[in-house]
């Protein structure tokens, strides 16, 4: 339970930072989501259940800064996760890149779900894919970015409290 505990205050800390980017990037109209690194390490180390209780409640504190309706991004969160955990027998984990891969995929993936739902409200969807194409890209350019960085921030916080993970090469 502790473990679920961290990897969900480690997303928490992943909102409030995306949040932040997203209110310094407000004037040139740009918004990052970064929702695939808050399940890429569960997707790669975690047992089914324990993995994806994180992965859901990463989702709905996701979902309670978002204008989706609540649940959303928890459902999404929670089929990510388990995507990711029918690749992770053919992902090398203990190298960065491949895991940030995972990352790159699994964020492509929920935030293409996401704007799929957001744009067919739109009276006229056409006009919003030439920005949420911008969006992804910076998303995508984010995680590459600081990818490396929170993974490792989920595991040396899973370390500190001696949680064995499901299986480190």
């Amino acid at each position: 339970m502790l473990a679920v505990l961290i990897l969900s205050a480690s997303a928490l800390l992943l909102g409030l930072l995306t949040g932040q980017l997203n209110h310094s990037f407000a004037p040139y109209q740009l918004h990052v989501f970064a929702g695939g690194l808050a399940v890429t390490f569960a997707g790669l180390h975690f047992p089914r259940m324990a993995g994806l209780t994180a992965s859901v409640i990463a989702g709905l504190l996701a979902d309670a800064a978002s204008p989706v309706a609540f649940g959303t991004q928890g459902v999404l969160f929670g089929a990510a996760f388990l995507a990711v955990q029918q690749v992770r027998d053919r992902v090398p984990t203990d190298l960065v890149w491949p895991r940030v891969g995972v990352a790159l995929i699994a964020n492509l993936g929920i935030f293409l779900a996401l704007s799929l739902l957001r744009t067919r409200l739109f009276p006229s969807p056409g006009p919003a894919w030439y920005r949420l194409f911008w969006d992804l890209l910076c998303s995508q350019a984010l995680i590459v970015v600081i990818g490396p960085w929170f993974l490792e921030l989920q595991a040396r916080s899973l370390q500190m409290v001696r949680f064995e993970t499901h299986r480190l090469r």
